[in-house]
């Protein structure tokens, strides 16, 4: 009961405070947490070769960041610096795991969410569904912001959100909240707003990704495991 108040509320305060004109700017340092150290024992059964290739990934890894740019009804996520992410081909897993060059863009009114996908020269517009959180009454700071937690699937699972920014945008695929999300952690990842800007004097420009051949997440990573069976 107590969790169905504190959703109606904080609703409620977004639906207040949407009548006010917002955009903004989130810069996300993302990166991958380490692995437990009590379970490296289990990594006594993988070969050694492919121990050699983890390893050689995993020197590779370095944190990366992408910024989301948002108004009141619609926002985009995308990676910083893909020039120099270009020039720099080697795999990077947490680049990979974050979103990768794909574009992330979220519409409140159309309630459209898709991100356009460049796989081999070909350009998809993938549409998905929202994530299912679980709201909860357990709040922090995060730098000068009232936060609050909400997990998805289970506890290790999770983001803070800031209802004190009233829009429901978040990095890559993870918003749907009433409010700004600041911080998630999803199984090894974890996102971090390492800078907010609000109402910049310079004008937020998203460009909605119009390019593509349109498909459902569901379809689309099916073309992946059908592909496999095949080969």
């Amino acid at each position: 009961m107590k969790k169905t108040l504190i959703f109606i509320f904080l609703l409620f305060s977004i639906l207040i405070y949407s009548q006010q004109k917002i955009t903004g700017k989130v810069v996300y340092n993302i990166s991958l947490i380490p692995l437990d150290k009590s379970k490296k024992s289990e990594s006594n059964q993988i070969p050694k070769e492919d121990k050699q290739k983890a390893m050689s990934i995993i020197k590779n890894i370095k944190d990366v960041q992408f910024a989301l740019l948002f108004n009141n009804n619609e926002s985009l996520y995308m990676l910083i610096d893909k020039m120099d992410s270009d020039a720099n081909p080697t795999l990077n897993l947490a680049k990979v795991v974050a979103g990768g060059d794909d574009l992330y863009y979220n519409n409140n009114e159309l309630n459209y969410t898709i991100y356009q996908k460049d796989d081999g020269g070909e350009l998809w517009l993938v549409s998905y569904l929202e994530p299912k959180w679980n709201l909860t009454q357990e709040k922090i700071y995060i730098g000068n912001y009232l936060c609050y937690k909400a997990t998805l699937n289970n506890e290790n699972n999770f983001a803070w959100y800031t209802p004190e920014i009233p829009v429901n945008f978040g990095p890559k695929k993870y918003h749907g909240l009433p409010g700004l999300v600041l911080e998630v952690q999803i199984g090894g990842l974890s996102f971090k707003a390492s800078e907010i800007v609000l109402n910049p004097k310079e004008s937020i420009s998203i460009k909605k990704p119009i390019k593509g051949i349109k498909i459902n997440e569901d379809e689309f990573y099916k073309r992946y495991k059908d592909f496999l069976n095949e080969f």
